[in-house]
């Protein structure tokens, strides 16, 4: 596993708010043993059609790893508001969790016209710019009329906004 890829995995893990101390210690070398990221599902995610018409360019496989194929099984559009850490408090609460980037995507491609109604987000994973002060998630949208893969600060959802979740 490269530097960018456990990086990533280490701010993930940290984030979480329902882990503390050796907990956090513990999942970080459970999810390093038990599955590695997958190479490449972010890059071919983005080369399926229809194909966004913007894609920032740091939506790579080092920021955002996946270890295991996607699937929208049980995917669902939740609209809620509020910051990353009390929404998936919340979707916890409700037997849900937050989607990864690559099924951000997935979801991107099977259904490219819900985009054009709000941004929908993928909370689940956040890189870290190289400010080293800011969390970024992708989000899905459009902006100028063209469907785009971008990245936003997680500070907050706006009541115009949706989650991507999935069934814990």
């Amino acid at each position: 596993m490269d530097l960018s890829t456990a990086t990533s995995l280490v701010v993930d893990l940290f984030s979480d708010t329902s882990l503390y101390g050796i907990n956090k210690r513990e999942k970080l070398l459970a999810l390093l043993a038990e599955k590695p990221p997958i190479g490449g599902v972010i890059v071919r995610l983005l080369t399926l059609d229809p194909k966004f018409d913007y894609v920032n360019p740091n939506i790579i496989d080092a920021n955002f790893p996946t270890t295991v194929e996607p699937s929208l099984e049980g995917a669902r559009l939740d609209k809620m508001v509020g910051s990353r850490e009390s929404i998936l408090a919340q979707l916890k609460q409700d037997n849900r969790r937050a989607a990864n980037a690559a099924e951000l995507l997935l979801y991107g491609v099977k259904n490219p016209e819900e985009q054009r109604k709000y941004w929908i987000w993928a909370l689940a994973q956040v890189w870290v710019g190289p400010d080293d002060r800011h969390g970024y998630a992708v989000v899905l949208g459009v902006s100028g009329g063209e469907r785009v893969a971008r990245l936003n600060d997680v500070a907050g959802v706006s009541a115009y906004d949706r989650i991507l979740s999935f069934p814990l």
